[in-house]
């Protein structure tokens, strides 16, 4: 279903995932130090409408030389562990770029990724196919990121997800505007009792916010028409 906001919210970030995802998987299979490296979610499928995080799975003896290279790449603007991995699988932000569409990189070992292969989806249900990777090895040296102990906004980080699924889903044109109300109050109140919030984190709430307080202004605008 087409959505009446279409091409508002994006604005004015201007890479396509389509293309982030390619350039760091293409960069992240010329590195010596990867085995294997695929993509998972609707890009796998071919089919990403621009809403959704770019999915991206490695094999590799040394992950944290790979988010050394995506930080070279497109500097990391904010990390989050996912809950069932080991850092530094995660959710990784990117500066300048969409908050929708941040980089949910895991690492697998060779074992699981070939399972992967073998099913044509990760281990929750999300569509995954291998790439053709470079043949041709270049040698980096990327600079060293520095994780930063984001451990105890875990809780407030997580609210981030919710506010942007219940955007996407209006802009695909089968989500309510009073979720997208819900998200945005509930990301603010988060926001406003928190003691204390590094300043990745707060600007990357406050891009958030802005977003969906943007959607309802159009909104409450096109019920005034």
């Amino acid at each position: 279903m087409q959505s009446q906001y279409e091409d508002t919210i994006l604005y004015p970030y201007t890479s396509s995932t389509s293309r982030l995802g390619s350039e760091i998987t293409t960069s992240f299979s010329e590195s010596g130090y990867v085995n294997q490296v695929g993509l998972a979610g609707p890009l796998a499928l071919g089919n990403h409408d621009g809403y959704d995080e770019i999915q991206i799975v490695v094999s590799t003896e040394k992950p944290r030389f790979i988010v050394d290279l995506l930080d070279d790449l497109f500097p990391i603007r904010y990390y989050r562990q996912f809950s069932y991995m080991d850092q530094p699988s995660g959710r990784f932000w990117l500066h300048d770029e969409s908050p929708f569409n941040f980089v949910a990189l895991a690492f697998y070992p060779e074992s699981e990724f070939t399972a992967a292969i073998n099913k044509g989806e990760l281990a929750h249900g999300a569509p995954f196919r291998e790439l053709d990777y470079s043949s041709e090895k270049k040698i980096t040296n990327p600079r060293r990121y520095q994780f930063s102990d984001t451990s105890g906004e875990s809780a407030l980080s997580k609210e981030i997800e919710p506010t942007l699924g219940a955007i996407r889903a209006v802009m695909r044109g089968d989500g309510e505007m009073a979720r997208v109300r819900e998200c945005v109050l509930e990301l603010q109140s988060v926001q406003g009792q928190a003691r204390s919030l590094s300043p990745a984190l707060n600007t990357l709430l406050e891009d958030v916010i802005q977003i969906g307080a943007r959607l309802i202004s159009i909104d409450i605008q096109s019920q005034e028409v």
